[in-house]
């Protein structure tokens, strides 16, 4: 007879067989964790050993006495994710009353789930644990949990809930790296994927179930899950290597974390793919088998497409595409305003350039930057404890690079805003208007803000690329401090995690349900044909800027793939 159940106890391990030698550590494969639920078949227990199958398809034995049956009806009950929770922490004490000093009930360790009961005041929340325990444990300790038993009540792997995660890939994938660097330093133990200790797969298995995914536990591409062969070229983080017995996941930058037994390490470290860095491991380097990934392959690009996708984010986008090479263009509400954030102080750089290719500006003058002129967020200038002087080149470029929003107030006090008005008319960025200085409340109050278009944010880098821009001295030196960028979450966030080397010369804006990213892409150095250059621009308000981010990583990765085999 066929039976669900919990596990009772706050950890097991699950071993290869019931034979009188299975708790040896040879014997081990797996491990569970506190209320995490099995199918088992009473008619296969030996000796008090029962052959289960777990939620995420992995088969072994445990003792029977460690479980307590349960009805479909509870493991439906037990799919509530405002319910049932996990313990997100090393190990959680759950206490006989909601006070520090506390009787001990039972510790859960990470990864195991509990029933809430009700969140107390001071921190504290009553829990229930699979053993039938009541008790008190630190409500900071708990998370929602994000996968689920679906498997075990009818759904196959390759159809479960988690797919909806996919949707996201920027988020996902940083989610899915955060998730295993946070197992830093833990010891590698076999058959372990717990924080007391883990071996490679229980690592890969761990960070992606903790986000929602269920994948296969061992080292190995199996069919009927959701892992599929990619090539080495088309590695990006949480996208995982293949080596002999063993597995890793990719963090971008030629680097990798795993759980590995090696010496001198012995736990979850980083190691490179790359023989200039000080963490090369040149012994797994030619011992890659293969490399595999959860996210589904990418459909050919048509304008269509990108256009069809676009209309399906929030709030108020848009987008500007051009391949300079033969022309195509790809636009979507090109023409709309936007507040523009930092975008606009692309435009005040290009006017400092303009004042100084007629002479009007030196770019080596020195502007006293004053404590209390500096305004807050962005940049370094804020952070200076006095008075400092520096030239306006310096100014421009931290401007761009690391957005400094003081750089840019007093480049615009410098140049002033006549002078910016007649730069964008020169060069007919009609769309595009500089009203106020950052962080100047007193006419945010009034509604007075900056505003962009991407047709213009486009043209802008279009002519920055020809070399049209003030002038081809200016704007090369504008292109090279624009691929200094140090704000890199956005377009390069999988282009910079590419083997060869990618260019990418951009600025971005942020404000509160606000971000915008745009630039040159282009394989290597130099702004020339051969390089496939293209020009990319996102303008996002009121939107999902997390979901909207993520879609500028996507899609920039796709159209760099898609230049290359033009």
């Amino acid at each position: 007879m066929k039976k669900l159940a919990i596990l009772a106890v706050p950890y097991a391990y699950i071993y290869g067989g019931p034979a009188e030698g299975a708790e040896n550590l040879t014997g081990v494969q797996d491990d569970l964790f506190s209320g995490w639920a099995v199918l088992y078949d009473t008619d296969e227990t030996v000796n008090g050993w029962a052959h289960i199958t777990t939620f995420y398809n992995y088969r072994g034995w445990v003792k029977e006495a460690e479980l307590l049956e349960i009805t479909e009806e509870e493991l439906r009950a037990r799919q509530n994710k405002e319910r049932f929770v996990k313990i997100h922490r090393h190990a959680a004490d759950v206490l006989d009353r909601p006070d520090v000093q506390g009787n001990h009930v039972e510790t859960i360790p990470r990864h195991g789930i509990v029933e809430l009961i009700e969140h107390n005041e001071n921190g504290w929340s009553a829990v229930r644990t699979a053993s039938g325990r009541e008790g008190f444990t630190r409500t900071v300790f708990l998370a929602k949990r994000k996968d689920s038993d679906a498997f075990l009540l009818g759904t196959p792997i390759l159809d479960q809930p988690g797919n909806a995660y996919l949707e996201k890939e920027y988020e996902f994938r940083k989610a899915l790296v955060d998730t295993a660097m946070s197992y830093m330093g833990t010891q590698y133990r076999w058959g372990g994927k717990g924080q007391e200790g883990l071996d490679c797969s229980g690592l890969m298995f761990a960070s992606y179930s903790e986000n929602g995914y269920l994948i296969y536990r061992d080292a190995a591409i199996k069919p009927g899950f959701p892992i599929r062969e990619i090539s080495r070229e088309e590695l990006n983080p949480g996208d995982l290597i293949f080596f002999p017995g063993h597995v890793a996941m990719y963090i971008g930058d030629h680097r990798y974390i795993h759980s590995t037994a090696y010496y001198p390490n012995a736990g979850v470290c980083i190691n490179s793919l790359d023989p200039a860095d000080p963490d090369f491991r040149e012994d797994l380097l030619h011992k890659i088998e293969g490399c595999g990934s959860v996210f589904p392959a990418k459909t050919d690009l048509t304008k269509e497409k990108i256009v069809d996708e676009l209309s399906g984010m929030e709030g108020n986008i848009s987008f500007a595409y051009k391949d300079p090479r033969d022309g195509e263009t790809i636009l979507f509400r090109e023409k709309e305003p936007h507040i523009a954030a930092s975008i606009i102080k692309l435009f005040l750089v290009g006017t400092v350039f303009e004042l100084a290719e007629t002479g009007a500006l030196d770019l080596e003058e020195k502007i006293c930057i004053a404590k209390e002129r500096c305004v807050p967020s962005c940049g370094v200038l804020n952070y200076f404890e006095k008075d400092t002087e520096m030239s306006i080149r310096d100014l421009a470029e931290l401007a761009v690079i690391v957005s400094d929003n003081t750089a840019c107030n007093a480049l615009f006090d410098r140049v002033g805003k006549p002078a910016v008005d007649a730069f964008c008319e020169k060069y007919g960025f009609t769309g595009t208007s500089l009203n106020r200085k950052m962080f100047d409340s007193v006419l945010a109050a009034q509604g007075i803000e900056n505003y962009v278009t991407a047709e213009d944010v486009m043209r802008f880098m279009e002519m920055v690329l020809n070399g049209t821009l003030v002038s081809e001295k200016a704007s090369g030196e504008i292109f090279r401090i624009l691929s200094d960028q140090r704000l890199n979450g956005k377009i390069p966030f999988l282009l910079h995690n590419r083997k060869e080397k990618v260019t990418i010369a951009h600025k971005t804006g942020e404000d509160t349900r606000t971000t915008h990213d745009c630039g040159i892409v282009q394989k290597g150095n130099a702004p020339a044909e051969e390089a496939r250059p293209f020009i990319v621009c996102f303008l996002g308000n009121d939107t999902d800027v997390a979901a909207y981010e993520s879609y500028m990583a996507v899609l920039s990765e796709r159209l760099y793939k898609r230049s290359l085999e033009k």
